[in-house]
């Protein structure tokens, strides 16, 4: 069973096939702005999850997306999917993930978290 918690804290079975919205705040907690991915190019998004201890580059399961293989809602937010493969053969216990964007913005690249190690 899924459990998506406001806190971006995630409860799932290993093996469970996962699937939410994911809403990018590009402003602050008391005044969040969408980023809408379908206005924006050139972007990718990391996601990894991983031990208490791991580093996200060292990550159990790893996830790319972009704008070729990505799902993204009439509102403009990725679709997380995570399939029972992904996760059938980890080790019971409590895993972390996070979440980062590269985008460019003038021909400059940058690297943001957009959830932190949670």
């Amino acid at each position: 069973m899924l459990r998506v918690c406001k806190n971006n804290n995630i409860s799932f079975a290993r093996g469970d096939t996962v699937k939410f919205a994911l809403f990018i705040n590009q402003g602050t907690l008391l005044k969040p702005v969408r980023y809408n991915l379908l206005k924006h190019r050139n972007w990718e998004i990391y996601m990894g999850i991983m031990s208490p201890n791991q580093k996200f580059e060292h990550a159990d399961v790893k996830f790319k997306y972009t704008e070729e293989n990505a799902t993204i809602t009439k509102e403009g937010d990725l679709v997380v999917e995570i399939p029972p493969r992904m996760t059938e053969n980890l080790c019971d216990g409590k895993y972390y993930y996070q979440i980062k964007i590269k985008y460019f913005r003038k021909k400059e690249e940058f690297i943001t978290s957009v959830i932190p190690k949670t």
